[in-house]
Formats: structure tokens, C-alpha cells, sequence
């Protein structure tokens, strides 16, 4: 299917202690890139990758997903206070709010998503920002996420080898695609990583 998707929005391999709590409430596929008959300058050694959560994760309705954005610093989250703070929460960032504020990356490096295995990436457009509290008890945070807007196929919720994953760079990653990987065919540095850690 053919479609705008909605998806909800931390940069894995290289800011992964930022986004570590979030691990066992994403779903990640175990990819890998593979280079193309003629390699082509888009496909980095190490990307910068984006993993997402479904919508119904963090208490949203409706299929789909929010791609993960930024942690947003405790002195300047004005969604959750007191109290609210010690529970999980979703919460709608208004159209008026400057985003880069809170902590969103910078909007010129788009965002690339692989909707599934084998297909090309296409660029996608945050559309709608969410403030979203989830963590454990010790290590709880409020993560600004966004839904996106593609027009490439992405699977939807339900289906790990249909786990969407993005890439945030400048240049369209033309030159490799994304496969699930095995343990024969990652190192002992790649394993675990979503996007593959090997050179």
C-alpha cells in the first residue's frame, strides 16, 4: 500500500547511550546494509539511525508509528510537572512551539525511512510533534517524538521484519538498502545494533 503514513519520532549507533532507556519499548528490526552493484556516496559505514515505536505504545490510537526526535531536557519540559512526572503520558507539543527548543535535531539533515526490507529509502517530513513520558520508575523521560509523513510503503505495527527504521543525513542513502541480519553475518561490535556496526 501506497501511502502518507503517520509515523511517531534517537539516533541509534551514534547516540545510543542518549536513548538506551528506550530500547525495550521500541521495536527494531535486525538489519543490515548491504552496498549496491555500484556503491554510491549516500550509503554511510555508520549511520546516524532513527528507530521508531508504535503509536499504540505510548497510549496513541490508531495504526502506525512516531519516529524518536530528542530527549527533552527536564529545566525545559513544561509538559509533564510534578506529579505527572512519575507516571507515562503522551501529550500533543503545540503548532506554535519552536521544536528545536526542546531539543529537535536540525531540520535541513532530513530523514530517510526504510519502510521495509529491500525497498528504497524516501524522504520523510515531520508533521506532528508529541511529548511523551515512558521510562521505568528509575529511569523515566519525557522524549520528544514526531509523526511523519512518507510516500514510500511502510508496514504497519505488528510485524518486526516490517519494523520501519531512518536514516538522518543529507544526502538520499541511494546506494544501500536495508536487510535483516543474522549473527553469521554481524561482528561482535554490530550485534545488537539495528543499522549494521561493521566497516
Amino acid at each position: 500500500m501506497r501511502l502518507a503514513v503517520r509515523l511517531t519520532a534517537q539516533a541509534w549507533v551514534s547516540s545510543l547511550a542518549l536513548l538506551m532507556p528506550l530500547v525495550a519499548s521500541a521495536q527494531f528490526d535486525d538489519v543490515d546494509t548491504f552496498p549496491a552493484a555500484e556503491p554510491e556516496r549516500g550509503c554511510p559505514k555508520r549511520p546516524d539511525v532513527v528507530p521508531f515505536t508504535a503509536r499504540n505504545l505510548v497510549g496513541l490510537t490508531g495504526s502506525g508509528w512516531l519516529a524518536h526526535q530528542a530527549i527533552i531536557p527536564e529545566s525545559k519540559d513544561r509538559f509533564f510537572l510534578e506529579s505527572e512526572r512519575e507516571r507515562s503520558g503522551v501529550k500533543l507539543v503545540p503548532e506554535d512551539v519552536d521544536v528545536r527548543k526542546l531539543g529537535a535535531p536540525d531540520p535541513s539533515v532530513p530523514l530517510w525511512v526504510f519502510g521495509k526490507a529491500d525497498s528504497a529509502a524516501c524522504r520523510a517530513v515531520p508533521v506532528v510533534w508529541w511529548a511523551v513520558r515512558m521510562g521505568t520508575d528509575a529511569d523515566r523521560k519525557t522524549y520528544l517524538m514526531s509523526e511523519l509523513q512518507v510516500d514510500c510503503d511502510v508496514l504497519p505495527p505488528g510485524r518486526l521484519s516490517g519494523t520501519p527504521v531512518a536514516l538522518r543525513q543529507k544526502d538520499a542513502p541511494t546506494g544501500c538498502k536495508l536487510r535483516r541480519a543474522d549473527d553469521n553475518s554481524t561482528s561482535d561490535e554490530g550485534r545488537g545494533c539495528p543499522w549494521s556496526c561493521r566497516t
